[in-house]
């Protein structure tokens, strides 16, 4: 078959070439031979990371055939094994070499710690297979028990049943068989292997290689890594690593027939698996160009995201030397335990006491780092020769792995060099992680201590002001001959401090408050206010600040001066005006605004006129409830003036109810005080008009909203501002205004007409209640759901 030109390629092992050689030399001598072609070339090398005997032999293939062109090729020779390979086979001195790029810049590498739990390992393997994205993948394992047990995990998982596979040295030759084609024809999507499988896999479309444990060499992990994206398309490897991973990979060289070079040669790989880079200039020093990969890694991917890719990193590394070298022969968790101050029962005393060169002790000297930062650390470490992991295994024991500082590890340990290193993707992320944590934890100590600074300010500002309303409560019991706790409880003194009521509605709403208390003295604000403006003369902007711990709004005054005059003091309204900043022209426009909105309160004038200050509105609405008109004729009307309605507040109700409405919050600190229909005898109602009192005209009992058969509107707001405007009232006073007219109407008619009114005010005040718009306060019904119209103990306020 060969002479006759059937085959062009003929394959044969290594082992079938040594007994051929006769064979081959008649063939060349009949036929001819056009080349051999050495594969896997790295074998041939004692210093290869896969050194078989069978290959050191082809030799004799080359003293057979010295006229035949002779070729070796490989994927992983570093230039040691290069020289070897052609020392072995005796190829001529000046054989030509082609090195190719070692750079795949269509792979991304990265290295992850393993997780306890064994499917947190494959977190996006899992996630693609449930969408039905998951492409040709190979997981290679270090045992064959890890392969088995990953497989049958994997698939027993969604979208991966049916579609993944154990391949490894105890299934036989035909399920082997079996395993390859299914993945060579995407009948399975991922084979978990030992590293026996994939040697002649050429899939063009493997996306993903991972390893479930770090390979005992670099050359090892990147012919294995290798098959991965043989089409040039965008692949990933991923190296799942532990510090076990060391041992099995200790038993396994164990079992290695090989030379004392060769395992050199094969351990000083096992720890570069750190980077793209790496791994390209061990294969070829010097080769890197630029300063990131192409094809991508995870260190180049912290660089990108603002992660450091060098550091100096002695003072950590000292640490680490220092405590495995007193540790003397440990595991690497427990030199990681002692840097992070474990109290363990594993931790004996004496490891507590441990201390570097220089006297620092160890125990706990590490505690800013995670434990996966520090083994990150002892790997780069060990890779650089500085740490050594050695497996024992005592005789009828379970091997295992300790760490121990070599002796340039000492050397380094004694001498103040530095040690910049290149931070592996998953120690920038953990440095990067640890300060984001630190500067958050820096961010929420010092908001915590700005928060309690500023507690403490508000608690001595409170404790000030407590201690005033203990003193003013002291002066008023003695005037009342009362008890300064008869008078107002503590309880009520806290709630003023916290509430800060600035009207006798809001007096009232504080609990502890009794009527008497807000009827007596819940004028006092407005009062003092008035009594500076008005008999001293003082301004505005000076009674808000002379005199006050913490100063207040100027408007604010206003609104006093306003709650003053709506109780029947007189005031000087041009110089209140002009304190308030009040022209003619803004005038008009507030009462305007009163008229029209003021059913909506307080708040809803403001709304409307958004450039009005609460104090100018509170003032216009007293200017309109005492009927002022200082102004020019013809300015602002007051409330009377509208149609069907009289002077003062009462008459506004239906068409401005709530122009003295504000509720508890309000920037005007409260509603205005009740309206006061009768004035002093002697004393004159303003300023402006110097006109006494007994000219002006007066209300009397059945004019208003009740007169003639006219009963006042009765809704939400109509009720809400009547209430507002006394600071709260009695059932009964409610259902005189609202319910009882003082016209001529049929006694059958208004006796029907007022259980209809009675009826509605029953159903309003029940709905606002439990709404939480009013409250009821005092006697035994305030604590029942029910609304009896007679009861003259409750009130009803405004919250």
């Amino acid at each position: 078959m060969f002479r006759v030109g059937k085959y062009q390629f003929i394959y044969i092992t290594p082992e079938m070439a040594s007994i051929s050689i006769d064979r081959l030399r008649a063939l060349q001598q009949a036929a001819g031979l056009s080349l051999v072609a050495v594969d896997e070339a790295h074998c041939i090398s004692e210093w290869g990371f896969d050194f078989r005997t069978e290959y050191r032999h082809l030799y004799r293939l080359r003293e057979a055939l010295p006229d035949v062109p002779f070729m070796a090729l490989t994927a992983t020779a570093t230039p040691k094994v290069r020289d070897d390979i052609a020392a072995n086979l005796r190829l001529k001195p000046n054989a030509r070499k082609w090195v190719m790029s070692f750079e795949r810049p269509n792979l991304h590498f990265s290295v992850q710690r393993k997780q306890a739990a064994l499917t947190a390992n494959f977190g996006p393997l899992l996630a693609a297979a449930e969408k039905g994205e998951l492409e040709p993948t190979i997981t290679y394992t270090l045992t064959k028990r890890e392969a088995a047990e990953i497989a049958a995990e994997l698939g027993a998982r969604p979208g991966l049943r049916g579609r993944v596979a154990a391949y490894h040295g105890d299934l036989s030759v035909q399920a082997r068989r079996d395993v390859h084609a299914a993945f060579m024809h995407d009948r399975l999507t991922v084979v978990v292997a030992t590293v026996a499988f994939g040697m002649g896999i050429d899939k063009g479309n493997v996306r993903h290689v991972l390893h479930y444990g770090a390979p005992a060499s670099l050359e090892a992990y990147y012919q294995q890594a290798g098959r991965a994206g043989r089409d040039g398309v965008q692949s990933t490897c991923v190296l799942l690593w532990s510090a076990a991973d060391a041992a099995k990979n200790a038993i396994i060289k164990s079992s290695d027939v090989r030379s004392a070079e060769g395992a050199a040669q094969r351990d000083s790989g096992s720890d570069a698996i750190t980077s793209h880079q790496a791994m390209v200039d061990y294969f070829a020093p010097g080769s890197w160009q630029g300063p990131r990969c192409r094809g991508g890694c995870d260190n180049c991917a912290a660089a990108a995201a603002g992660g450091s890719l060098q550091r100096d990193l002695a003072a950590e590394a000292r640490l680490l030397l220092a405590t495995v070298q007193r540790l003397r022969e440990m595991g690497l968790g427990t030199a990681v335990q002692v840097l992070r101050g474990s109290r363990s029962q594993k931790m004996k005393p004496w490891m507590m006491d441990i201390c570097t060169p220089d006297g620092t002790k160890l125990h706990g000297a590490g505690l800013q780092y995670s434990e996966g930062w520090w083994k990150a650390l002892a790997g780069m470490l060990t890779g650089r020769g500085l740490i050594a992991s050695i497996t024992k295994a005592p005789p009828g024991q379970r091997a295992f792995a300790v760490v121990t500082c070599t002796d340039k590890g000492a050397a380094f340990l004694r001498s103040q060099e530095p040690l910049v290193l290149q931070l592996s993707g998953e120690l920038a992320q953990q440095e990067k992680e640890a300060r984001a944590a630190a500067e958050a934890a820096a961010a929420a100590q010092a908001a915590a201590a700005a928060l309690q600074a500023q507690r403490n300010a508000v608690q001595a500002e409170e404790q000030a002001l407590f201690r005033a309303l203990q003193d003013v409560r002291k002066t008023a019991a003695a005037a009342a001959g009362v008890a300064p706790s008869q008078l107002c409880s503590d309880f009520a003194l806290w709630e003023m401090v916290r509430r800060r009521p600035g009207a006798p509605a809001g007096l009232a709403a504080c609990q502890g408050c009794t009527e008497l208390l807000v009827q007596r003295h819940g004028q006092a604000a407005a009062q003092e206010a008035y009594q500076r403006f008005q008999a001293q003369g003082e301004g505005v902007a000076s009674i808000a600040t002379k005199g006050r711990a913490k100063p207040i709004n100027p408007q604010t005054v206003v609104g006093y001066l306003a709650d003053a005059a709506g109780s029947g003091l007189p005031l000087d309204w041009e110089r209140a005006a002009q304190e308030a900043a009040l022209t003619q022209q803004q005038a008009d426009t507030i009462s305007e605004a009163i008229l029209a909105y003021g059913a909506q309160g307080l708040g809803g004038i403001k709304r409307a006129l958004p450039s009005a200050e609460y104090g100018q509105i509170k003032l216009v609405a007293a200017m309109m409830n005492g009927q002022q008109h200082w102004f020019a004729e013809g300015g602002m009307p007051s409330a009377g003036s509208q149609p069907g309605g009289s002077s003062g507040l009462d008459g506004a109700a239906a068409a401005a109810p709530a122009a003295a409405h504000a509720r508890v919050g309000d920037p005007v600190d409260g509603a205005l005080a009740p309206l006061n229909r009768s004035t002093p005898a002697g004393a004159q109602q303003g300023g402006g008009s110097g006109e006494p009192e007994a000219k002006r005209p007066r209300l009397s009992a059945c004019e208003g909203p009740g007169s003639a058969g006219q009963l006042p509107l009765l809704d939400r707001a109509a009720l809400t501002a009547w209430l507002a405007a006394r600071g709260g009232t009695t059932a009964p006073q409610l259902v005189a205004h609202f319910c009882r007219g003082c016209g001529a109407a049929a006694a059958g008619q208004a006796q029907q007409q007022q259980q209809q009114r009675e009826a509605a005010l029953v159903g309003l005040l029940g709905e606002l209640c439990e709404e939480f718009e009013i409250m009821r306060k005092g006697g035994n019904s305030g604590f029942s759901a029910a609304i009896d119209l007679a009861d003259n103990e409750v009130m009803y306020l405004v919250i």
